[in-house]
């Protein structure tokens, strides 16, 4: 019974993102790893998201290359669902899908929204 539930939180969650990148027309590479949990989203030029990234200690010439359109996460973790318990995204944190994950969840590039 509980395979079942999990499955079935997992084919919706693949759906609803397969759905919503769709739309957006975002194309993933090797690095997506899945549903993510920001605190902060945005796009890459905007100052409070680019103030917000340099004092984690991301190199402002990582967001410098981005265009407008492309949406950034900032404090990024998994949402994991394991053994039967189930994390989400706490209140005001948003839970998105990133074309690009490989910087250790400070920012991550190309985040589509996500609701589940």
């Amino acid at each position: 019974m509980l395979f079942n539930k999990v499955f079935a939180v997992s084919a919706l969650t693949t759906l609803v993102a397969a759905a919503a990148i769709g739309r957006r027309g975002i194309e993933f590479n090797t690095q997506c790893q899945g549903l993510q949990c920001c605190q902060q989203v945005g796009s890459a030029t905007d100052p409070a998201i680019i103030t917000q990234a340099t004092s984690l200690g991301v190199p402002y010439y990582v967001l410098t290359g981005l265009l407008a359109s492309v949406e950034v996460g900032l404090n990024c973790w998994p949402v994991t669902i394991f053994g039967g318990g189930t994390s989400a995204c706490f209140p005001g944190e948003t839970s998105v899908i990133c074309n690009d994950n490989s910087h250790g969840g400070l920012i991550n590039v190309g985040c589509v929204p996500v609701t589940v």
